[in-house]
């Protein structure tokens, strides 16, 4: 290509997403998630480190609802970060990150989390001195099956001491340990009446 042949040059506007992809890949979120889940990798044509990888930027980027991700792919032109690596955005689809989360499903969350929490800290030099936990509640309307919970459920939605002000709503909660700088170390969904289990 000519330098000086402007017109042939086709711009777009890729946001934030290549620096949430590289934020991923400092995290090691898809090489952590396929170390901790059963994959076969001569059989898959994706990771599904790779798929949770995509789906975390996906929602970073404020994409809502999460169905009929492959449309919202192909309309941000992700084929051209994919370009040399074999993956297509026609893979990017619906079954194949329910497949993903399936796999997931499977893997100790809290675990997961810390790794990749551990990770960006490596990567920084950051240690960990001392650390601070605590719980935020987020409040829900509407019904939701089985919200009443058994003892296989990771976390129950049911009222309990509301930290918005919301007593009337049912909740979760989220629990978070913080490193002396502020910077995750781990992370927890924890039952709307729970006290702190972290």
């Amino acid at each position: 290509m000519d330098i000086n042949d402007v017109k042939s040059i086709i711009a777009y506007n890729a946001s934030s997403i290549p620096v949430l992809f590289e934020m991923c890949r400092i995290a090691k979120i898809a090489e952590t998630v396929n170390d901790m889940v059963e994959w076969k990798s001569d059989n898959s044509k994706i990771s599904p480190g790779f798929l949770i990888e995509v789906l975390v930027v996906t929602i970073m980027h404020r994409r809502q609802p999460l169905w009929k991700i492959e449309e919202y792919w192909r309309k941000q032109k992700l084929e051209f970060m994919l370009e040399g690596s074999g993956i297509t955005v026609e893979q990017l689809n619906d079954d194949a990150f329910a497949r993903a989360l399936d796999k997931l499903q499977t893997v100790n969350m809290k675990e997961l989390i810390s790794r990749i929490c551990l990770n960006m800290l490596k990567a920084h030099n950051l240690t960990i001195e001392s650390l601070h936990l605590d719980t935020t509640s987020i409040s829900v309307e509407g019904m939701y099956e089985g919200d009443e919970g058994d003892e296989d459920d990771d976390f129950i939605i049911c009222y309990g001491y509301s930290k918005d002000n919301r007593p009337d709503l049912k909740q979760f909660k989220i629990g978070a340990a913080v490193q002396q700088s502020g910077l995750p170390v781990m992370g927890q969904l924890l039952s709307g009446n729970e006290l702190q289990r972290i």
